[in-house]
């Protein structure tokens, strides 16, 4: 039950400050539908460099894809592959498609 989980993750986040939970509410709103909320939640993650950062910036670019802002999809994928720890051959594959 997605709505349960972006409600749970919404109520861990104002008691606790664990890495993980920003990104789990993320893709949490991701898979809700809420585009917006989760590039607010991916976003955070990249700017504050937290250990989901890669992660953070693949679905960041699947939610830009989702979108249809195929320029900030391809931004996103160019700084994963320069971080180059996580999906790196996904994130290039997808990048030639893009262009």
């Amino acid at each position: 039950d997605i709505k349960a989980a972006v409600t749970y993750f919404e109520e861990l986040m104002a008691v606790s400050n664990l890495d993980y939970i920003p990104f789990y509410l993320g893709q949490s709103y991701l898979k809700d539908g809420q585009t917006e909320q989760a590039l607010l939640q991916f976003a955070s993650i990249i700017k504050n460099e937290t250990d989901f950062k890669s992660e953070a910036l693949w679905y960041s670019a699947l939610a830009y894809l989702k979108k249809g802002d195929t320029s900030m999809a391809s931004e996103q994928l160019q700084l994963l592959i320069l971080e180059g720890n996580y999906k790196k051959a996904q994130a290039q594959e997808l990048l030639k498609n893009l262009d």
